[in-house]
């Protein structure tokens, strides 16, 4: 058994110890029996007549425990602060043990209890003057035989904020998600109400959580969650889930994987608020274009006079002119004995 409660993260003491109390002990004066009202408070396993202030002992006759410390174990009964541990038939005092009864729940939802004394669980001590020990035993046993505190959850549907449940989601777009979740106890169903329920959209990572709201009741034994959520700018393969895990009630692990695909062709906003400036840049040098072109094709050199284009034309004639007379004025200027070797020569 030491090696089981062990798996559990549980420690027992030494074989033959035993917990010993000679502040606080029992009304039989005996120290061996440890009086504790040092309840955990878990209202999913113990009952609020042991959360009260006012709530009855609990006698306790065996050994102390030390429990771990991981998230799946919960000492639901401590040993008052002047109890400890002694060896058998010995009164010298040892290193105090803290627990003395624990739960443990697996995420399969399994559960178990390590209690260091079955003597708390018999009638002697049940029907012991001030004693607590009938109701934390009820307690005990029916949360380890799963007779309370068990959520179910139901009806996981999800949806289009206008109602339409496509095969496959578009990135942005507005869902409704909506759950059903009931607990179990006193023989029935009935109502589950909670303001920490949280809905993940998860693709290896979370991108959206958000914290369902209790809207309306799904019937006489089921309370409905409800959430609004946007979906993320990124497409894949989704998983819309719920991780729920309080101490004491069992785990809810609720998974629908949903596809998210991108705009279509046609789906895309006509005109981007971000890109108006480079829509004006555009808009601004098409303007401009055809505004030079315009210019450019419709004006013409002016016109000239009919006497202004007289003159062009004389003076283009008289210019050859000009320039044979030149020449011949140059030829004449020459000195006679000059031209006469020229003619020699030649």
């Amino acid at each position: 058994m030491r090696t089981l409660a062990t798996q559990f993260g549980v420690t027992l003491e030494k074989r033959g110890s035993r917990m010993v109390d000679h502040v606080g002990a029992s009304a039989s004066g005996d120290a061996g029996t440890v009086v504790s009202a040092r309840y955990a408070h878990v209202p999913a396993v113990l009952s609020q007549k042991l959360l009260a202030s006012d709530a009855p002992p609990v006698h306790f006759e065996g050994v102390g425990l030390r429990a771990a410390d991981i998230p799946l174990l919960v000492p639901v009964l401590s040993a008052p602060r002047t109890a400890y541990s002694v060896p058998v038939d010995d009164n010298a005092g040892s290193e105090a043990a803290l627990d003395l009864v624990s739960v443990f729940q697996t995420r399969s939802n399994a559960r178990v209890a390590v209690s260091g004394s079955t003597a708390l669980f018999s009638d002697r001590l049940m029907r012991a003057d001030g004693a607590g020990n009938r109701q934390f035993a009820a307690d005990v046993s029916q949360w380890v035989l799963q007779e309370k505190s068990v959520l179910r959850a139901s009806s996981l549907r999800h949806s289009l904020a206008t109602g339409e449940r496509p095969d496959h989601y578009r990135v942005g777009s507005d869902v409704v998600f909506e759950l059903d979740l009931a607990e179990f106890s006193n023989n029935a169903w009935h109502t589950y109400t909670a303001d920490d329920v949280q809905l993940e959209l998860t693709m290896l990572d979370p991108y959206v959580r958000v914290t369902l709201n209790h809207t309306q009741a799904g019937g006489a034994d089921l309370t409905t969650y409800r959430g609004d959520v946007r979906l993320p700018d990124r497409y894949g393969t989704f998983t819309f889930r719920i991780n729920y895990k309080r101490p004491g009630l069992s785990n809810i692990d609720v998974r629908d994987v949903v596809g998210i695909r991108p705009p279509r062709h046609d789906e895309y906003p006509r005109f981007l608020s971000a890109a108006y400036p480079y829509y004006t840049s555009a808009l601004a040098l098409a303007v401009g274009f055809l505004a030079l072109s315009a210019v450019w094709l419709w004006s013409a050199e002016p016109k000239q006079s009919s006497k202004a284009a007289s003159d062009v034309k004389s003076a283009c004639d008289v210019k050859p002119a000009t320039k044979a007379k030149s020449t011949s004025e140059e030829k004449s200027t020459e000195p006679k004995s000059k031209r006469k070797s020229k003619q020699k020569s030649n």
